[in-house]
């Protein structure tokens, strides 16, 4: 399937990921990744402080959300009316269902107002027949 480019908006160019080939082999089967190189080795670091991330990722991933700011920016006041549905739709401090991963279960919360995330793990307690 051809895709047509969409035009520069504003003197802003449509960005385009330079691809540089990896070729990895897993089980005999080789795959081809042109896109590795947008995968930061330190994720888990850059996750915590993302002024560690690399300079030539941080450049391609400003260059995408400047453009999406310029392809969309006519869309704020419909952003904001579709969010403040949605946002009334939800509790104000609204939870996840805990959902096994290994040993723990996995839980999300929302709190209200700040709109921060707590991703928590717990181990269930042993279930204790009722005497």
């Amino acid at each position: 399937m051809h895709e047509t480019p969409l035009p520069a908006l504003d003197g802003i160019a449509e960005p385009r990921a330079r691809q540089h080939p990896v070729v990895e082999t897993w089980h005999g089967v080789s795959l081809t990744d042109e896109f590795a190189w947008l995968r930061a080795a330190n994720w888990t670091e850059v996750m915590r402080d993302p002024a560690l991330l690399a300079p030539d990722i941080r450049a391609y991933l400003e260059a995408e959300n400047a453009y999406a700011e310029a392809i969309m920016g006519d869309t704020k006041p419909l952003q904001a009316t579709v969010l403040a549905e949605m946002k009334g739709r939800i509790k104000e401090d609204d939870a996840s269902v805990p959902a096994p991963d290994g040993p723990f279960f996995m839980v999300m919360r929302l709190y209200q107002p700040e709109q921060r995330m707590y991703r928590g793990e717990y181990i269930v307690p042993p279930v204790r027949k009722a005497q």
